[in-house]
């Protein structure tokens, strides 16, 4: 799937995969770290890391703090990489936030037909401390 990763951007210029992740443990952050990594090494994502939600999105996927944690995204071409749209988490067949399937896909058709939003490398924040 390729070895980048992105953040969305707010049209406002907020990194809001950011801002998710500091709302996270600093568990859940160290997971998603390494499953990033990991991900990035391989050429083709599987479950139960990763999976389809069809039309064109996919879900990043690890359990921490006894909740099913996702990050909802799609593949991205310029510049190539894995978009990463929105953190969730999952219970149930439940979101939380629970329109986050819709707001990912708004979210990339913001980007991709509207010019609304933007990305950026994901680069996971060191100073999450700081901002809470």
């Amino acid at each position: 799937m390729g070895s980048g990763f992105l953040d969305f951007k707010s049209a406002a210029g907020n990194n809001l995969i950011a801002e998710w992740y500091c709302g996270v443990s600093v568990e859940c952050r160290a997971m998603f770290d390494t499953l990033l990594e990991n991900l990035g090494k391989q050429a083709e994502w599987k479950y139960p890391d990763y999976k389809s939600l069809g039309d064109g999105l996919g879900e990043i996927r690890w359990k921490c703090d006894k909740k099913q944690h996702r990050v909802i995204g799609c593949r991205w071409t310029n510049p190539s990489g894995f978009l990463l749209l929105i953190g969730c988490t999952h219970k149930d067949q439940i979101y939380d936030p629970p329109d986050a399937i819709n707001t990912a896909d708004k979210r990339r058709r913001g980007i991709q037909f509207q010019n609304r939003g933007s990305t950026c490398v994901h680069k996971s924040p060191e100073d999450c401390e700081v901002e809470e």
